[in-house]
């Protein structure tokens, strides 16, 4: 009897054992699955992390490539710009300088064909004299351009109220011919005399029926904007001029 419960015993405690084993070995198998799922699963979220960055960076190197070149093609659009401006300052330099060139051959045909025109009206017999009154404060730019002129001139003396007055204006005779005004006036203009008024001699001027030019001061048009060869060149008549008489 005492053998069969020691037997039983033995045989209890060997199954026991077993079943320690198996469990042991049943915690150690699913201890080692659940290591393997974290390992598993860090490693995704490493490659999910690695995903999300290169992901995240796609967009801003396609932006940085995009205004790169955009920057490259506004900086290229600017050059081309600077290029055909420069070329238009460059033409328009051209032009300016074609236009100079013509109007100065416009005012050399011009004065010739006044000249012309003044030597023929001295052939019927129309010549007209200069009277100059002269200025020391202008040397003799007055005189220099006038004496381009085939014209007589004479020396006149000034009013002593209009001393200070520097010439600036012209007064005629009805006799004189328009032509030979405006080349006197083309004269002295191209010789840098600033003349702001050309009138007919006043109603009750002695000389108003004679071939007399008068070259000098006038402080009635001194306020005046001087001149131009083409506002002389294109005038069809001068008013007479209005002042008072003695």
């Amino acid at each position: 009897m005492r053998r069969s419960e020691s037997a039983l015993k033995s045989c209890c405690a060997r199954s026991l054992k077993r079943l320690r084993l198996r469990g042991d070995r049943n915690v150690a198998s699913s201890s080692n699955d659940l290591q393997s799922l974290l390992n598993r699963a860090a490693q995704e979220e490493r490659l999910a992390r690695k995903r999300a960055i290169v992901y995240s960076l796609i967009p801003v190197v396609a932006a940085a490539i995009l205004i790169g070149f955009t920057g490259w093609r506004v900086r290229r659009a600017q050059n081309d710009l600077a290029k055909v401006n420069l070329a238009i300052n460059d033409r328009a330099a051209e032009l300016l300088r074609v236009q100079g060139e013509l109007a100065e051959n416009e005012a050399k045909l011009s004065n010739a064909q006044l000249a012309l025109r003044a030597v023929n009206s001295q052939r019927l017999g129309k010549r007209a004299t200069v009277e100059y009154f002269p200025r020391s404060a202008e040397g003799q730019r007055v005189v220099r351009a006038l004496g381009e002129l085939d014209f007589q001139i004479v020396s006149g003396e000034p009013n002593p109220l209009f001393r200070n007055i520097p010439t600036n204006a012209i007064w005629f005779g009805e006799p004189v011919p328009l032509d030979d005004v405006k080349l006197v006036a083309y004269a002295l203009i191209r010789g840098g005399i600033q003349i702001k008024g050309i009138k007919r001699l006043k109603q009750c001027s002695p000389s108003r029926t004679k071939l007399v030019i008068l070259v000098g001061g006038s402080p009635r048009v001194a306020s005046r904007k001087a001149l131009t060869l083409d506002e002389v060149r294109q005038a069809r008549d001068f008013e007479t001029d209005t002042g008072s008489c003695p």
